[in-house]
């Protein structure tokens, strides 16, 4: 254990070497930043755990992240509680999966001498599976493990990088040929597509390997994430190989049907081959696949970064036929895919999630209207857009299309899916005998800086951000009683972590659409915290046919017409 007086504290992590760790100034915590837990050797490949290192690692500032797109990262910093970045990112495709450890200070571990180890918080962030990382100062853990120290229920916080981009998300037949005919790749290393969500797996299985050594329990890990971190943890919690990562989860905007799957042959094909057009590359058969990749392969990735598209905000795991096996609408509705080890799961979600991204979710332009609408008729074989409009509305001009468009989207890729996904789990309760609970937040809160900033955002995708973490960053952004609201949203977390006091879950229903018993935990507009019921904000109508549409693509997969086009929302050709 590192000493009590040391203000760089030394680390012994048995197995991997020794971390410097850096006392913070006004709270007794201790960080230990840039931890390697895996490197990439080679582009488009499984990434290589770290075994060892020699000598004393300095772990005293933040590491660099994933590589990804500086124009991308600058549409979405606001998003991140920052409206200009007042930080320099170092971005590294061979050394950005690292993570940051925040724990007590060894003084308030003494005091507990005797006690169970302490639970573990870990943070997956969001940006699309385009952006973000560990490095962001929101996402500093400081004052959130500080005041788990003053509730006297102390917890570790642990936050993690994963690959972005087409460096983590491409997928094309190129790529799943050359990982077919390595022989040196087995099981789950032969997936293509999908390896953001293989280093996340890598992470949390260095979490549980070594938490030990900061104190913390490996059995009692809650993972939190929020837009694709809380997509992310779906796709875990559904997917059989990544099961046990993890025994409480907080999904915070976002399942696996907001983010769903690619398939390799139609989108992961086409972004794949956008890559090599912007790179002068062939995309036909006039050079082999492995020179493609060979091609891709010498181009640096701060090159490779800078040629993607500044208004391509999201990427998409892939069905690979290993880690994936089938598209996220056929399994999203399934309680036997839930994770069988998974204990509590909460869900939160927010009253206007796409207003902040506008007509990238939809259009602005009335003459797009019935084109966009016709996206989400269930079965244009015998159904028009007459129903789409029969619910949202007729738009009439450029303004009212892009508040119905954006209404849609609100319902398709974010009520829809968490709601629904939320049904998944009270039905692994319900009808499997899981042990599973389920709690469910809605946010109606506001900011009254972004407000002044941003027009009509409203209790926007992304906006309770600046209320889970007590970090400096984010005390710029609210008042003292915005601050007083986020003690207590921080305290809810909290309690699902170390899981000591009552949480508000769903117990009486088995659908979150069942009896109103206001089970639905609701942060309102006024800064108050109650209670609601689904009904209450959701149109029934509406959701009952978005959900419609989405279920429609299952019997298409199965019947072999299934073809994946993308989020049927994200922003149409134009």
């Amino acid at each position: 254990m590192a000493s009590i007086t040391d203000k760089t504290p030394v680390l012994l992590i048995p197995g991997l070497g020794s971390i410097r760790g850096v006392v913070d100034e006004q709270v007794p915590v201790v960080k230990y930043l840039n931890i390697p837990f895996a490197t990439v050797e080679k582009r488009w490949s499984p990434a290589t755990p770290v075994k060892h290192w020699e000598g004393v690692r300095d772990g005293t500032k933040i590491g660099p992240a994933p590589t990804q797109s500086e124009k991308v990262l600058e549409n979405l910093a606001f998003q991140q509680g920052v409206s200009q970045r007042p930080y320099k990112e170092v971005f590294s495709e061979r050394n950005g999966l690292n993570l940051n450890v925040f724990a007590p200070h060894p003084s308030v571990l003494e005091k507990r001498s005797g006690k169970d180890p302490l639970p573990v918080l870990v943070w997956v962030h969001g940006g699309g599976f385009q952006i973000g990382g560990s490095y962001i100062p929101q996402y500093d853990g400081t004052n959130l493990v500080a005041q788990s120290i003053s509730r006297g229920e102390p917890i570790i916080y642990v936050s993690i990088n994963y690959r972005l981009q087409h460096l983590g998300w491409a997928a094309s037949k190129e790529l799943k040929e050359e990982i077919d005919n390595d022989s040196t790749l087995t099981g789950e290393q032969k997936a293509v597509g999908n390896w953001g969500l293989q280093d996340q797996k890598l992470a949390f299985l260095w979490v549980r390997d070594h938490i030990g050594a900061f104190g913390g329990n490996a059995r009692n890990i809650t993972a939190f994430g929020e837009s694709a971190g809380s997509i992310s943890l779906a796709y875990h919690l559904m997917t059989p190989a990544h099961h046990g990562l993890f025994q409480r989860a907080i999904l915070q905007s976002g399942a696996s049907l907001s983010l769903p799957t690619k398939d390799i042959k139609h989108t992961g094909q086409a972004y794949f081959d956008y890559l090599l057009q912007q790179h002068g590359i062939p995309t036909d058969d006039s050079i082999s696949g492995a020179e493609k990749l060979a091609r891709l392969r010498a181009i640096p990735e701060e090159v490779l970064a800078a040629k993607w598209p500044d208004d391509l905000l999201f990427s998409l795991p892939t069905i690979d036929g290993v880690l994936i096996d089938s598209p996220s609408c056929v399994w999203h509705f399934d309680p036997s895919r839930l994770d069988p080890n998974i204990e509590f799961v909460m869900i939160t979600v927010n009253r206007d999630e796409t207003t902040v991204f506008g007509d990238l979710m939809g259009t602005r332009q009335h003459r797009l209207w019935t084109k966009y609408a016709s996206r989400f008729v269930t079965d244009p074989a015998t159904e028009g857009v007459e129903r789409v409009e029969k619910l949202f509305g007729v738009p009439t001009n450029d303004a009212e299309t892009l508040r119905a468009t954006v209404e849609i989207s609100n319902y398709a890729v974010f009520q829809v899916p968490q709601v629904s996904f939320g049904d998944t789990v009270l039905r692994a309760h319900h009808e499997l005998g899981r042990r599973v609970e389920l709690a469910f937040c809605f946010f109606d809160i506001e900011n009254e800086a972004f407000n002044a900033q941003f027009p009509g955002l409203g209790a926007s995708h992304g906006i309770e951000m600046l209320y889970t973490f007590d970090s400096p960053n984010n005390r710029k952004f609210l008042t003292e009683r915005e601050q007083q609201l986020a003690a207590q949203i921080q305290d809810l977390f909290l309690r699902v972590a170390t899981f000591t006091k009552p949480i508000p879950t769903i117990r009486k229903s088995k659908s979150l659409w069942g009896d109103r018993h206001d089970e639905v935990v609701f942060f309102k507009k006024d800064l108050t915290v109650g209670r609601t019921n689904v009904a209450d904000w959701l149109n029934k109508d509406k959701y009952d046919y978005i959900l419609r549409f989405l279920k429609s693509q299952t019997p298409r997969y199965e019947r072999g017409d299934w073809k994946d086009q993308g989020v049927p929302c994200f922003k149409i050709v134009q």
